[in-house]
């Protein structure tokens, strides 16, 4: 039986599926052993694969962080993209956001995690650094945009945008590593079911005017 060559669409779909599956590893992967204690080798046993075709698409382990820091930032960033649009008023596009970061918490908690590692730790790759600086200044931006939106808009507590963005992002931050050891220091109180985050609502409680 004769069979049609695959097509560069096809060959296209399967490259981004196996980069796809190298970067959902690598993210787990980072988060649990750190930066410095990972090796091709790990990402490549923990996906089931080879260390050469880890380095088909990837050419250094630097390269593969600083790829899943770059997909964790413009998660971040798609978090704005996905609330309503400008016309919607200021506390129901918070309150969006809030929802969708606190979705990503649920599903990967780890990149919230590989995140703070980049910012901490010395030896992680400039590149990796140069997206979260650039993307980070992204996030902050429109998140101080809105905020000084919803203060005008008398919906958002008075008080500096930038001190209020940092709050909360220290609070996503925070929740991230509960999500993520919530098994280890919570495991003896109803707080420790599957997947456990609070609201949007009381997430936002504090910039509630």
């Amino acid at each position: 039986m004769n069979m049609s060559p695959r097509t560069s669409l096809s060959n296209q779909k399967i490259r981004d599926e196996r980069r796809d599956q190298i970067l959902h590893t690598a993210l787990k992967v980072f988060a649990y052993k750190g930066f410095k204690a990972v090796k091709i080798s790990d990402i490549a046993a923990q996906a089931g694969i080879s260390q050469g075709l880890i380095h088909h698409y990837f050419a250094s382990k630097d390269e593969v962080f600083s790829a899943v820091i770059e997909r964790a930032m413009i998660g971040a960033l798609a978090a704005f993209d996905e609330a309503p649009g400008a016309s919607a008023d200021p506390w129901e596009q918070l309150t969006r956001i809030t929802e969708r970061m606190l979705q990503g918490l649920v599903i990967h908690p780890e990149y919230m995690l590989v995140l703070i590692q980049s910012l901490v730790n010395q030896g992680s790759p400039s590149e990796a650094g140069k997206f979260l600086a650039t993307l980070g200044q992204q996030v902050n931006s429109n998140l101080i945009e809105l905020i000084k939106a919803g203060q005008a808009a008398g919906q958002v507590t008075q008080g500096s945008p930038d001190e209020l963005a940092m709050i909360f992002i220290a609070t996503i931050q925070g929740l991230a590593i509960t999500q993520f050891t919530r098994g280890m220091f919570i495991q003896t109180t109803a707080s420790a079911s599957a997947n456990f985050l609070p609201s949007p609502a009381t997430v936002l409680r504090f910039l509630k005017a």
